[in-house]
């Protein structure tokens, strides 16, 4: 018999199972789903069927679900608990009130393992109880883990259809084993590729973190989880990007994707993000394959272990970066070969991994079969000036036919700056969401984190964190210090020279040049790099301008209207004055 982890399911992708195991087993049109509050019944159906390893019967039939949290196998106070439920579930239809008509069988399934001890155990114990309400229901049954594995290993299309969720030890050998595939190629493929990918991401990508320190910084050592908003966002629902996404993550999308779009300003940290997100869902997918998991997955997972939320569905991660995906799409149309999302995901699997995928290999069969997490990041790095219309096009594709033909289970995310976003992302069919600037909070614990893992001396630490507190309790220099970007440009600036400038064109100045260095290094807009002597003095007469806007009365701060700047840059190159 299959072990199958139903712990790692939660309330209502275990009822989804219960439904999806009983309609197959069934086989019965005319079953009807409630959900919630559903006056006590998952499903319902009037007919004639044969229940698991028994004879046919004609009844009106009402099975329920119940989902424990944190059982632990053969626990003597979990028949307990299924007891009470079972208990209250009978009393709903005692209730005159609610006039529920009672069902001539009932079927009863909980994710805890009744134990086998006779008599004392808790399968006789509950066998024994459930007799007592034969006079009101002829016909009950009670399906606890064991049985729920006999009937998943009897029927591998369900158990398959929830590999990510409930699969144990190595997802992908117990997939292939539950669809007869015996050849391990593919499966060490897909772990080779993961691997390579979990390394490459393993260090901040932050480049200024480079000037802090010569040794590269561990991701989990300096992240820090930023809050979203956005009008899809309920009071009860998480407001840090990775929790919120890890609690979408662990529902069961096959029937609904979950697209969204999060929004967010240069160096306020879109790629970390989703960087990090991919990089929990890597580990926990590798540390599956135990026989050959790394000591930088278990320490990273170590590291996450604060993690609110972590998760229970292994989603397969792909992350591509869109400017990436966009020189390769140039090079495949060039040359006249197939440019889809999917055929670039199998080239970057195949590319990492160093081996072809087998016959049976076709990344479709995955897509059918696990979870997935795609992350398409950084629209803003595809100029509109290149083939952006054709990314665009191509990732549609892939989303409204590749996976929702073969309904794949896919949590979907792109990023962009705000800067040129057109609602590429249909806002129908996508929830947008922007990533808030850092809190005083927030800030200093990303402060902190930096600093004590790039400055070895205890003394010089403590010197640093000063400063950087005295600077965000300070309003000029508070103001640029609200994106992980600027938080690490301050701690740059502090350890370079002691306390930030108080001369506010020094200030400016040093935090202008990082900026544009970081800009230069992207190469996203060839203009900063071809035409640098142009942006310099724009960039000058800009802050001239705003310096005298801020010392008028009606102008207590510094603010340029859009069509203002537009106009400033007008004047600029058409050689005149411009009025102040």
């Amino acid at each position: 018999m299959g072990n199958y982890e139903l712990n790692r399911l939660n309330n209502n992708e275990f009822e989804h199972l219960v439904q999806a195991l009983t309609t197959k087993i069934f086989q019965y049109e005319g079953i009807v789903f409630g959900t919630g509050r559903d006056g006590a019944r998952e499903a319902t159906f009037e007919g004639t069927c044969a229940l698991p390893d028994e004879e046919k019967i004609t009844g009106y039939f009402v099975v329920q679900a119940k989902f424990k949290d944190c059982t632990t196998l053969h626990d003597k106070q979990d028949w307990i608990w299924a007891k009470n439920q079972f208990i209250k579930e009978m009393e709903k239809f005692q209730d005159i009130k609610r006039d529920l008509r009672t069902p001539n069988i009932y079927l009863f399934f909980t994710n805890i393992q009744f134990t086998a001890v006779s008599k004392s155990g808790g399968r006789d114990q509950i066998e024994e109880f459930v007799k007592t309400y034969n006079s009101l229901i002829p016909t009950i049954k009670i399906y606890g883990y064991d049985e729920i594995n006999k009937m998943l290993d009897n029927n591998r299309d369900v158990a398959t259809s929830y590999a990510s969720f409930i699969l144990s030890g190595d997802i992908l050998q117990s997939l292939y084993e539950s669809i007869h595939i015996k050849d391990n190629q593919d499966k060490n493929i897909l772990y080779r590729f993961l691997n390579k990918d979990f390394d490459e991401d393993l260090f901040s990508k932050l480049e200024q973190a480079n000037e802090l320190t010569d040794q590269k910084i561990n991701l989990e050592k300096v992240f820090v989880d930023l809050n979203i908003d956005g009008d899809g966002l309920s009071e009860e629902e998480d407001k840090k990007f990775v929790n919120y996404c890890i609690s979408i993550g662990n529902r069961s999308l096959k029937d609904n994707q979950y697209k969204m779009v999060f929004i967010g300003g240069p160096g306020q940290g879109k790629s970390t993000v989703t960087q990090y997100l991919a990089q929990i869902y890597r580990a926990y997918f590798l540390n599956s394959y135990k026989t050959t998991v790394t000591e930088q997955v278990k320490n990273f997972i170590e590291e996450n272990i604060d993690t609110d939320k972590q998760p229970n569905c292994y989603r397969f991660p792909i992350r591509i970066v869109l400017s990436h995906y966009s020189e390769w799409l140039n090079r495949e149309q060039k040359d006249g070969r197939s440019y889809s999302v999917l055929s670039y995901i199998q080239d970057r699997i195949e590319y990492r991994a160093d081996q072809k995928l087998s016959e049976f290999g076709n990344f479709r069969l995955f897509l059918e079969k696990l979870s997935f997490l795609f992350i398409f990041d950084g629209l803003d790095e595809v100029p509109s000036t290149s083939n952006r219309d054709d990314v665009i096009a191509e990732i549609d594709s892939f989303i409204n036919y590749e996976l929702k033909n073969i309904k794949c289970d896919a949590m979907i995310i792109a990023t962009t700056r705000p800067q040129g976003y057109s609602n590429e992302f249909n806002q129908n069919k996508f929830k947008h969401f922007k990533l808030d600037d850092l809190d005083d909070k927030t800030c200093l614990e990303y402060l902190e984190k930096l600093v004590n893992n790039t400055v070895s001396s205890s003394d010089e630490r403590t010197y640093q964190l000063e400063v950087l507190k005295e600077a965000l309790e300070t309003e000029v220099t508070s103001n640029i210090m609200r994106t992980p970007l600027q938080a690490t440009i301050m701690a740059i600036l502090v350890k370079s020279g002691g306390k930030p400038s108080k001369d506010k064109f020094s200030l400016f100045n040093d935090y202008y040049m990082t900026m544009l260095k970081r800009e230069k290094q992207k190469n996203v807009l060839k203009i900063i790099s071809q035409h640098e002597d142009y942006i310099n003095e724009i960039h000058y007469r800009l802050g001239y301008k705003l310096q005298i806007s801020s010392q008028t009365q009606e102008h207590s701060s510094s603010f340029l209207d859009i069509n203002d700047f537009k106009t400033l840059v007008e004047e600029y190159f058409t050689g005149m004055t411009p009025v102040l």
